[in-house]
């Protein structure tokens, strides 16, 4: 019996195009996309989703780089306006949370989740949220699995796990969880239903 659905963020519940980024700082900043692809994004933003960098930090690193000088106003939704709503994945989110516990576990960022939320503050009704910048660990990392299970006192083989990379999708089976690959919404809600079924 599945009593938990725990949904992965980017490219499920919320898709994002990381080229949407890179064209937002292209055009705020003048310098052609391909140059701040090589200057701003990789470690950086990994630090960023690990906490090892504070929100501060992050801009200041991210402005250095770009050699441009942006308050947090005008840096957020450069950063941040990347995202929409996956109509089909938030019905079969709003179904589930009608019977089962339902969980956000995610490799983020504070400024991402800030604007997640307040543009679907929905999703704050679910119950519990697992960010990797809180966790100080990033998915795949067997560790974020673990720590998801403590932190919410989760009985893994009582859960499904939803996640778009198939990396991911490995370590939560590893972790125990009833695991599944996100590729389209038909493809996702075909492979949930026998686990959902009222036999399981």
């Amino acid at each position: 019996m599945i009593t938990a659905v725990l949904f992965d963020l980017g490219n499920v519940l919320v898709p994002f195009d990381p080229e949407q980024l890179v064209r937002n700082f292209s055009a705020a900043v003048g310098m052609e996309p391909e140059e701040i692809h090589d200057l701003a994004l990789g470690h950086l933003k990994a630090e960023f989703e690990t906490g090892a960098r504070s929100p501060d930090a992050f801009r200041d690193a991210i402005c250095m780089a770009l050699n441009c000088q942006l308050t947090e106003e005008e840096f957020v939704p450069l950063w941040s306006d990347i995202f929409e709503a996956n109509e089909p994945i938030f019905d079969f989110f709003r179904q589930v949370r009608r019977t089962r516990r339902t969980y956000l576990v995610s490799n983020t960022d504070p400024y991402h989740m800030r604007w997640i939320l307040e543009h679907w503050p929905e999703l704050a009704k679910c119950d519990g949220m697992a960010l990797s910048y809180e966790l100080g660990l990033l998915k795949p990392d067997p560790e974020f699995f673990d720590a998801v299970i403590e932190r919410f006192g989760l009985t893994p083989a009582a859960c499904l796990y939803i996640d778009d990379l198939a990396e991911s999708v490995q370590a939560g089976r590893d972790a125990g969880f009833h695991a599944v690959l996100y590729k389209n919404p038909t493809q996702l809600l075909a492979a949930v239903q026998p686990l959902l079924a009222p036999s399981h």
